[in-house]
């Protein structure tokens, strides 16, 4: 008989607002489990997230990146113009998304190191809702655990705790901004698809059962 310790707790999701293109101090914006300190952007860092090169995209050759894809692991640049390229493209990521039976999608997941992700409406009015450079905050420190999948982990669950209430603020494909809130199911997909554009993965928010139960399904990833 196998004897284990006991389960590491699982801790929070951390939310932090991305750095700005000013330089000015970045803060996390989570109570529960935020560091709470301050940082000043430095040059490097402005570099990476301004430079920037022009390049066409095809919408109709995005198509699901698998972990271990290395773009999945990028941190997400801001889309710095909201153009035909871009509704185009985030037109093609809610086709993919509602082909694969997803909830949500981020650029990473198609390739692109983009800040910005797709969910469905859970409110059915649309096709689904674009955020373009979002930024989360959370209103309710409470937390929950509960079961999340993720179109680049075909085959792995794993538990998530994660802030109940969400304010996000972003821009849609129009170009507007739009800002929602809500401590229902749908705050836990943004903080999903949040995570994507810091090349965070729910493999890496795994408990040690959780790591033992996909193993097998990582490994088949991995390999191929």
């Amino acid at each position: 008989m196998l004897c284990r310790g006991p389960e590491p707790e699982l801790r929070p999701a951390i939310l932090v607002e991305p750095c700005t293109l000013t330089g000015n101090p970045v803060r996390g914006q989570c109570s529960s489990g935020s560091p709470g300190g301050v940082r000043q952007a430095n040059p490097c860092e402005m570099a990476a997230f301004t430079y920037h090169v022009a390049m066409p995209v095809d919408p109709t050759s995005l198509a699901i990146r698998l972990h271990p894809d290395t773009v999945l692991r990028e941190k997400a640049q801001p889309v710095e113009s909201i153009d035909d390229e871009v509704r185009a493209v985030a037109a093609r990521m809610l086709e993919l998304m509602d082909e694969a039976e997803g909830i949500g999608l981020a650029a990473p997941q198609v390739g692109l190191p983009w800040r910005l992700f797709v969910t469905r409406d859970l409110t059915g009015h649309s096709p689904g809702v674009v955020w373009i450079n979002p930024v989360l905050e959370c209103i309710d420190s409470s937390t929950e655990i509960d079961e999340e999948g993720c179109l680049s982990l075909p085959g792995i669950l794993v538990k998530v705790n994660r802030p109940i209430g969400i304010r996000i603020r972003g821009l849609n494909e129009l170009g507007e901004e739009v800002v929602q809130e809500t401590d229902e199911h749908l705050a836990r997909v943004w903080q999903h698809e949040h995570d994507h554009l810091d090349g965070v993965l729910i493999i890496d928010r795994m408990s040690s059962m959780d790591r033992i139960r996909n193993r097998r399904a990582i490994r088949d990833l991995e390999r191929g």
